[in-house]
Parts: structure tokens; C-alpha cells; sequence
């Protein structure tokens, strides 16, 4: 079972790698349209309001269903990580980056209830 600190620094990394100065503008920079550019910055404030959500809320680890998105949510990082590292689609990033967001949201959901 994931325990509360597992399921918090999943959304937290999420946050962070999207967050992370260096990283936005380098995607950013990347981004060829207006829409991906605001894809880029609703995705940074999902990850965000996310984060701070779950950090405010007493997370349980008594939840197979919590069990399964942090496993799932910590493989999407380590691929958002690998994209960030390259940069060579950006389409593609943003695409992890709002998987990684939608399974940060429903992990805050599902751990506080």
C-alpha cells in the first residue's frame, strides 16, 4: 500500500518538473501554437492547485484504488522526466504532463476521501 508521503510526492514531482523555471520556458519555447501555450500554463496551475490541495488534506494510504494511480503517477513522471531531458515533442509532453495532472487530481480526491 502507498503511505500518505508516496501518494504526496507524486503530485508533488509532477508540480516541480513543471514548475521548475528552466523547464517551462524550455517547453514553453517549444510550444508552436497558442493553444499548446495555454495547454502549458492551465497544466502548471492544474499541478499546482493539485499539489497544494492534496498537501492540505490528510491523505490515507487504505485505498487500492490510491494504491494503483500513485504507481501509475510515478511511471508518468519518470516519462515526463525523460521528455524534459529531450525535448523533442512537445505535443507528446504535454500529453504525459496532462496524464500526469489528471491522475494528481484524482489521487487528491480519492486519498482525502
Amino acid at each position: 500500500m502507498a503511505n500518505s508521503n508516496d501518494i504526496l510526492d507524486g503530485i508533488k514531482k509532477i508540480y516541480d518538473q513543471l514548475d521548475d523555471d528552466a523547464s517551462f520556458d524550455a517547453l514553453y519555447t517549444k510550444c508552436h501554437t497558442g493553444e499548446q501555450k495555454r495547454q502549458l500554463r492551465s497544466l502548471l496551475a492544474c499541478a499546482r492547485d493539485t499539489y497544494f490541495a492534496a498537501a492540505a488534506k490528510a491523505l490515507t494510504d487504505k485505498n487500492p484504488t490510491v494504491d494503483a494511480l500513485t504507481k501509475q503517477l510515478h511511471e508518468v513522471n519518470q516519462q515526463v522526466q525523460g521528455q524534459l531531458d529531450d525535448l523533442k515533442d512537445i505535443v507528446a509532453v504535454l500529453n504525459l504532463c496532462t496524464e500526469a495532472v489528471k491522475l494528481a487530481a484524482s489521487l487528491a480526491t480519492l486519498a482525502a476521501a
